[in-house]
């Protein structure tokens, strides 16, 4: 009887957890069933175009995704079945679905799923700050939103903003941490201070507001209560109510009314419960982290707030314009005519992460750039509903100071421990942003002054240390072919070691002699591994030929001819232009291609 109460109280605190990360309520599933049988009896009818309709082939093609491996679903169909047995099921289910975009009513079961929680690795594990929650969703839910995902992405193809490449088909983080490199380098060739603000929101997924994306049911009842779920001055309602009703970012992606119906329905009367649990939860904030639309819907709005933002900073004289040849050609001035263009790009965004590129005359400038801009992002992220996590490692910026007065300003900024920038709000008070000399973003460690001796650390350390990890089980296991143990550490240790190498600058002296002995360090533990003390006496030559590995020079050229292709293949105009700005990454290309032959 003990242990009944204390797991239902366990529950009750999940459950209230994930409520107000969701803006959710217990409910009778009853209710929730005639509240969705309302909603979708009272829709208009929307008659679609043919094309709009969705197929048999791209259902089979969306169950084929679902991965193996993954938890199942309260009706216990594992998703191992619908990647083995796609065609069957898409003729099972395809009535259901066709049913369910003609008449825009998406079946009560698709719209919620099991909340699992999962530690996040770091913090207190008595804490529920320091779990995220996992949905598992039906199959079915996964295939009919993973088609609606296809449908949509041309909308938010018309609507993103320059740097926007998360949630797209065929854009890698490579892109976005390369932006970022190019642009940091293009600035310090023109002898110019630079500031990066990494902005991190915490659990932006889950406090996204809906009402940015559609209209509400009852719009009045809904815009004082999400109010009063956020922590906004009473005399910011008035603004908070004009933000939700000027949002709908749907609707101004140009997308069909049929389709921003489905992509709505979608949204109406979700649910969640927990494992064991048999209390159901209501939300109505978020989407729904884990399921095949929630980036794609939080890239609809972040793109519409994104674009308001520079709006509103460029009415005040600040602007993040690029204007250069966007032609995906290495070499533009073999081409008769070159295209140019113009981009206003804030700096690079991949689903909720996103780095302000801030550049200025001269350090006093760039400062005073840096706070006006870091302020208005933060106003209109509060706005929006999303709070800023200021913790370590989460919003902070990176500064390279250059010019007149920067050793002054750079002991006044650094002279408090840690070193913060204060940045004065107008709804919110003054904030106080931590300042670093390098930041990890999207895999990548970006450093003050374009350095990349910490990127190249980092990378020589992972590899470094998942050898030692499997040294005795697979590299000093006598019982396997040496082939055998050199294919498993490219597997292992060089696919991690040559993570974003192709984005790198040109290194310096010091940094190409640092990742060269590191590299070659490797080598030798793994030779000596395989055919002992006898590799003592080996030279460096000797060790690359019986490991039939490339030398440090040619890993990064091959790293940089890979990337390369990438870029021609699918990167857009604006990455072409910063990087033909920037021209020192396409010099380092030249040089590849004419070894290449």
């Amino acid at each position: 009887m003990n242990e009944e109460a204390g797991n239902d109280d366990l529950h009750a605190k999940w459950r209230r957890h994930f409520e107000e990360l969701e803006d959710g309520e217990e409910i009778d599933p009853a209710r929730v069933l005639r509240d969705c049988d309302r909603v979708q009896r009272s829709r208009r009818t929307i008659v679609p175009d043919f094309a709009e309709l969705p197929t048999l082939l791209e259902l089979e093609h969306s169950f084929r995704a679902n991965k193996r491996g993954k938890a199942c679903f309260f009706d216990s169909i594992p998703p191992e079945l619908a990647h083995v047995f796609p065609q069957h099921l898409a003729r099972f289910f395809f009535p259901i679905m066709m049913k369910q975009s003609l008449l825009i009513a998406e079946p009560i079961t698709l719209k919620g799923g099991i909340l699992v929680q999962a530690y996040k690795g770091k913090g207190n594990m008595a804490c529920c700050d320091s779990f995220r929650s996992l949905m598992v969703s039906s199959i079915f839910s996964k295939g009919v939103h993973r088609v609606l995902r296809r449908q949509a992405v041309p909308f938010l193809e018309e609507v993103r903003v320059p740097g926007q490449l998360g949630g797209l088909p065929g854009k890698a983080v490579s892109q976005a941490a390369h932006l970022l490199l190019a642009w940091s380098a293009y600035q310090r060739s023109l002898h110019r201070s630079t500031a990066v603000v990494f902005v991190d929101v915490r659990q932006a997924f889950y406090r996204l507001l809906r009402a940015h994306l559609t209209t509400p049911e009852h719009l009045d009842d809904d815009v004082i209560r999400l109010f009063g779920t956020l922590q906004l001055p009473p005399d910011s309602f008035q603004q908070f109510a004009t933000e939700i009703e000027q949002a709908r970012a749907l609707q101004s992606s140009g997308m069909s009314a049929f389709m921003e119906a489905h992509l709505t329905e979608v949204l109406q009367n979700t649910w969640f419960a927990l494992p064991g649990d048999s209390t159901l939860s209501r939300t109505r904030k978020g989407t729904r982290p884990g399921d095949n639309l929630a980036d794609m819907l939080f890239s609809f709005v972040f793109a519409k707030l994104i674009s308001r933002i520079v709006t509103s900073l460029e009415d005040d004289g600040v602007t993040f314009q690029y204007h250069g040849c966007d032609e995906a050609h290495p070499f533009p001035w073999q081409l008769e005519v070159q295209h140019q263009s113009t981009y206003t790009m804030m700096g690079p965004i991949w689903a909720d992460d996103l780095a302000i590129m801030i550049d200025g005359d001269a350090p006093s400038e760039l400062l005073h750039r840096t706070r006006l801009i870091t302020a208005r992002v933060f106003d209109f992220f509060a706005l929006a509903g999303m709070d800023v996590n200021l913790g370590p490692s989460k919003t902070e910026v990176v500064v390279s100071l250059r010019g007149a007065g920067s050793p002054q300003i750079r002991r006044d900024l650094f002279r408090h421990q840690p070193p913060m920038l204060d940045v004065p709000t107008e709804r919110l008070g003054t904030f106080h942003v931590r300042v670093v000399h390098n930041y990890k973003h999207l895999g990548t460690m970006y450093a003050s002054g374009g350095r990349m001796v910490p990127e190249i650390r980092q990378r020589l350390g992972e590899a470094k240390a998942e050898f030692r990890l499997n040294r005795k089980k697979i590299y000093n296991q006598g019982k396997m072919t040496a082939d055998r143990r050199i294919r498993l550490f490219r597997a292992l240790i060089m696919s991690g070691l040559q993570y974003n190498a192709g984005i790198w600058p040109a290194l310096t002296k010091q940094e190409t002699t640092h990742f060269a002995n590191g590299l070659l360090s490797l080598y030798s533990s793994l030779a000596f591994a395989i055919w002992g003390e006898a590799t003592y006496q080996w030279r460096d030559e000797k060790i690359l030929t019986k490991l039939g590995l490339p030398a440090p020079n040619d890993l990064l050229r091959m790293a940089r001819l890979r990337h390369f292709q990438h870029l021609v293949l699918r990167a857009d105009g604006h990455i072409w232009t910063m990087l033909h700005l920037e021209n020192e990454w396409l010099r380092l290309l030249d040089s590849d291609l004419q070894w290449l032959r």
